[in-house]
């Protein structure tokens, strides 16, 4: 029901999750739609993100080029106004090229065939809305998995397969169908 989705009687979203190692890991959630935004929300706070919001692309990319350091991940609705997803994610792509970090980038969409697109390569993954805790428990996987900090060499979790794509745009970007199984885009 909607209030478990929101996440009520949950955890106080600050912080990483009890008994976990390693720094709060920073996500930047792009969503023109309140109640999305909600349900996103509360789903990468319960997991021990601390969330930046963003009402658009435009804001996300301004964002982006003040902050020093890359977000761990970032979160993208494909339809907003002033700036879409796929056109922020194409500038915040270029912003980041030179920098060692790279985000973990997930573009939202509400229906799947919205996502066959040329730039899609420039996604690590999408998902299809509503966002799930399955949905965020893997992107805290990969997070915790690829992102180095600042001052660090090492990522914050040791990749368990060398096979692990690194986040920085796929050439094969996964397609979530909620959070029920996997697919590749072909």
């Amino acid at each position: 029901n909607l209030h478990e989705w929101l996440g009520a009687g949950g955890g106080d979203g600050r912080g990483t999750a009890l008994g976990e190692a390693g720094p709060p890991l920073e996500a930047l959630l792009v969503e023109d739609s309140n109640l999305s935004k909600q349900v996103c929300r509360r789903q990468l706070e319960a997991a021990g993100f601390t969330v930046t919001l963003a009402m658009n692309g435009a804001e996300a990319l301004e964002l982006v080029q003040r902050k020093r350091s890359s977000y761990d991940l970032i979160v993208m609705d494909f339809h907003m106004p002033v700036m879409d997803g796929l056109a922020a994610t194409r500038e915040i792509r270029k912003i980041l090229k030179n920098r060692e970090r790279q985000p973990y980038l997930t573009g939202l969409t509400g229906a799947l065939p919205d996502i066959f697109i040329d730039d899609i390569s420039l996604l690590d993954e999408v998902v299809k809305k509503p966002v799930s805790k399955l949905d965020v428990d893997r992107w805290k996987g990969m997070c915790r998995q690829w992102c180095t900090r600042p001052g660090t060499s090492s990522p914050l979790m040791s990749a368990s397969s060398s096979d692990t794509p690194q986040p920085g745009g796929m050439e094969d970007p996964m397609v979530i169908s909620g959070s029920d199984s996997a697919a590749s885009v072909a």
